[in-house]
């Protein structure tokens, strides 16, 4: 109900207000409505009501996470353009949902700075035998 607002007087101007959107997945033509009154929310895929579950989950199953906040609500704008560079970067992973790959990015970050090492230690053994080898002969 907060998108439905009267500007500067502060008055509704609607009792009510949907979202429609269109996309096509496999050839198919699918629409998307959403409807927010006082009375609640109501729910429709192709012109058919379903579920809050129902629409949630085929919106899921076109990979459109509506739990990663990629709407910015009006009088939010001024917040997030206040936001540092990092808090900006950490929204961006929200909606892209990298964030919930970041701990497995991160252990594998940590295994490659390790083999890393290791690799340079071996080449640092492999040249001190060489080296040895040569003084030998």
């Amino acid at each position: 109900q907060d998108l439905i607002h009267g500007s500067s007087t502060g008055k509704p101007v609607a009792n009510s207000c949907s979202v429609v959107m269109n996309c096509q997945s496999n050839n198919q033509l699918r629409s998307f409505m959403r409807t927010i009154s006082a009375s609640g929310s109501e729910f429709c895929i192709d012109s058919k009501e379903v579920t809050a579950r129902e629409y949630i989950s085929a919106l899921h199953r076109l990979g459109i996470f509506i739990e990663a906040k990629h709407l910015i609500y009006q009088g939010q704008i001024e917040h997030i353009a206040r936001q540092t560079p990092e808090e900006r970067v950490q929204l961006f992973e929200i909606i892209s949902r990298t964030c919930e790959y970041k701990a497995g990015y991160e252990q594998k970050k940590d295994q490659l700075i390790k083999q890393e090492e290791s690799l340079v230690e071996l080449y640092s053994k492999r040249r001190d035998i060489a080296h040895e080898k040569r003084r030998a002969i």
